[in-house]
């Protein structure tokens, strides 16, 4: 059908219903009433139906007022302005919630920037000291005159006073001209600043601080003073060369002082000063090379002069080789004087007029022809007096007096140990001459030789003398105080030496002299005698000295040969043939018993032991034979006389000596004892 003529049945149908017409056109819906369809909805018809157009192209076909949607741009940060990269369509004449009809935000997520501006969003390009360059991009944003902080930082001006290239704000010494910006001492203060203002010392003038000096070691400080030693009087390192150089220059009053080293020889004349040394004696010295004397003082000054801390050696000379005191006083501390040798008098010191203090001072190996060590010369008037305390003279040596010391004049020694030196002549410790005086205090002398004092002199206090008796290289006092060797008598002489030399008797062996075993009561001396009883004969041993026993009567010694009798009975040394406790010798000499016979035995023990005793009258008859008496009748006459005529020749009666004959003997024995009753 066509929809020109609906009442025609061209296709022979049946029907002409509109819907049969082959030539019907879409419609399209237009709810919003604009003229304009919505293509997705449509209707095939001939006649535009009711709400229909023949226009489609209405993108928005709820809104009247659009046929097409709106683009919009989402706004974040709700200021108003989108972002021109986030975008959506909306069919609305007006912008939605979030979004917004441009998309002018160049800080989407900034409300209070649309456009980066100089700071970037998020950042307020605020100028707070208002000088046109935001905070943002302000090095200085509250310093209106700087908009970076240069060199000094913000609110500091870069200011140079001094032109040197250094703003005043780093410059350590903004005053004076310094580029070099040198500060030794890293204290932030400029040398040249510190030195002009006096604030830091430069003694030598050479610009830099003297801290510096000798920090670096430009200079050295061996007094460790803080100044450079060549601005003082110091003697070593950048200091002066010598003793000498330094002395040459000094003022009275003054101290040189001298740093470790070796340096040669120096005089003094009338100088009131100190020489001392830094590091000390041990390591400080005085050298006169074995051809010069090390040190010579002459005259005295207001003050006195002093020399303390050094080791005075190799000195050389006829006297005073370590030191020479001409009439001067001074104060000689801390020292040791050693291996000086004087051909003369005083190897280590001589003193002519002089009064000298020395303390706490070594004299070691020294040696001349006197005083090997010190020598002092006063006139006899002379009020000076030389005073050595604290010191040690050692090991000093003279070929004739005072191995250590020769004094002609006034000397005081003052606990000092004087020991092991050695003189050719006397005074081995000291030989103290008729001139002047010496008094010993407190000190001790051991081991000098051949003595330790010659000389009168005073002692006061705790004065010690010994030697060495048994030459084991150890003083007698030292082993006694150390317990090493016994001094039981406490007379200062080991026992051993007291005994060894026949001093002191030990009759027991036992390294105890006699009278110390007595006194301590380990030994008993009943007779007092001073020898120990254990060492008295006791031949009875009894516990009592056959001495004692035969002095007291409490034994006999009748032959006063010192032997109780009932021992030499008992030792069969001597016989009691009568066992009446009287030695038979005894016995008989004092004519308490007969020995006729002259046998030494007692007659009676002899007729006991089977002698003939025919007449029983306790004389042998042989003894009465030889007296003449033949008859036995105890008288001789004539029977007597009569037996021997009548037996003359070979024959036994009649034979007063009983050898075989009777002849002109016997007639001579009986006439000799004619008439004599036995």
């Amino acid at each position: 059908e066509l929809c020109a003529d609906l009442a025609v049945d061209n296709n022979c149908n049946g029907s002409t219903a509109e819907s049969e017409a082959t030539d019907r056109v879409i419609f399209f819906a237009d709810s919003d009433n604009d003229g304009a369809g919505d293509a997705a909805i449509t209707s095939l018809n001939c006649v535009a139906p009711a709400g229909f157009v023949a226009i489609a192209g209405d993108n928005c076909p709820s809104n009247g007022a659009l046929t097409a949607p709106i683009t919009y741009y989402r706004d974040t940060d709700n200021d108003g302005a989108g972002d021109a990269s986030d975008s959506a369509q909306f069919c609305n004449s007006t912008a939605p919630a979030g979004y917004s009809a441009n998309s002018n935000d160049g800080c989407p997520v900034d409300a209070n920037k649309t456009t980066a501006g100089t700071c970037g969003c998020g950042v307020a390009d605020t100028d707070t000291d208002s000088d046109g360059t935001p905070d943002c991009t302000d090095g200085c944003p509250t310093n209106p005159n700087k908009t970076a902080p240069g060199t000094c930082g913000c609110g500091v001006a870069d200011t140079d006073t001094d032109g040197d290239g250094r703003a005043d704000c780093v410059d350590n010494c903004p005053a004076i001209s310094n580029a070099d910006q040198r500060d030794c001492n890293a204290n932030s203060i400029g040398d040249v600043c510190e030195i002009a203002a006096g604030t830091g010392a430069d003694c030598n003038t050479n610009g830099l601080l003297d801290s510096c000096d000798i920090g670096t070691g430009i200079s050295t400080d061996l007094d460790s003073s803080g100044s450079p030693d060549e601005c003082e009087l110091v003697v070593g390192g950048t200091g002066f060369a010598t003793i000498q150089d330094a002395l040459d220059q000094a003022e009275n009053g003054t101290t040189i002082m001298v740093g470790p080293g070796t340096y040669p020889p120096f005089v003094v004349f009338k100088r009131g000063l100190t020489v001392q040394s830094i590091a000390g004696e041990r390591l400080t010295y005085i050298d006169g090379g074995n051809n010069a004397r090390c040190i010579e003082i002459t005259g005295r000054a207001g003050a006195r002069f002093t020399v303390r801390g050094f080791t005075v050696q190799r000195g050389w000379a006829d006297e005073g080789a370590g030191m020479l005191i001409n009439d001067a006083d001074p104060v000689i501390d801390h020292c040791i004087f050693t291996n000086n040798i004087a051909t003369g008098t005083g190897g280590a010191i001589r003193a002519i007029n002089g009064s000298a203090d020395i303390t706490v001072t070594s004299f070691l190996f020294n040696s001349a022809g006197s005083g090997g060590a010190i020598s002092t010369s006063n006139p006899a008037a002379s009020t000076a007096i030389l005073y050595v305390s604290n010191s040690i003279l050692r090991q000093n040596s003279a070929a004739t007096d005072g191995g250590a010391i020769v004094s002609a004049g006034h000397m005081q020694l003052l606990e000092c140990t004087i020991e092991q030196n050695v003189a050719g002549g006397l005074g081995g410790g000291v030989k103290q001459t008729a001139i002047g005086d010496l008094t010993v205090f407190t000190s001790r002398f051991c081991r000098n030789l051949p003595d330790n004092i010659n000389g009168a002199f005073t002692g006061v206090g705790d004065n010690v003398f010994s030697q060495d008796c048994n030459a084991n290289g150890l003083c007698d006092i030292d082993e006694i105080l150390s317990g090493a060797v016994g001094d039981c008598n406490a007379n200062g002489l080991p026992d051993a030496c007291e005994i060894s030399s026949g001093a002191a008797g030990d009759c027991n062996a036992n390294g105890i002299p006699d009278s110390c075993d007595i006194t301590q009561g380990t030994s008993a001396d009943i007779d007092t005698n001073g020898i120990p009883d254990e060492c008295k004969p006791d031949c009875n041993n009894n516990g009592i000295p056959d001495s004692y026993e035969i002095a007291t009567g409490a034994a006999f010694d009748c032959n006063t040969n010192g032997v109780l009798d009932s021992c030499e009975i008992a030792a069969g040394t001597s016989t009691d043939c009568n066992t009446n406790g009287v030695l038979d010798s005894c016995e008989i000499a004092d004519g308490t018993a007969n020995d006729c016979n002259s046998n030494g035995v007692i007659d009676t023990c002899d007729v006991a032991a089977g002698a003939a005793d025919a007449d029983q009258d306790g004389r042998l008859d042989g003894c009465e034979f030889a007296r003449g008496d033949l008859n036995l009748d105890g008288i001789v006459n004539a029977v007597d006389l009569a037996m021997v005529l009548t037996n003359w020749g070979p024959a036994t009666t009649g034979d007063t000596n009983a050898d075989g004959i009777v002849n002109a003997f016997d007639l001579s024995a009986v006439l000799a004892g004619w008439g004599v009753i036995h």
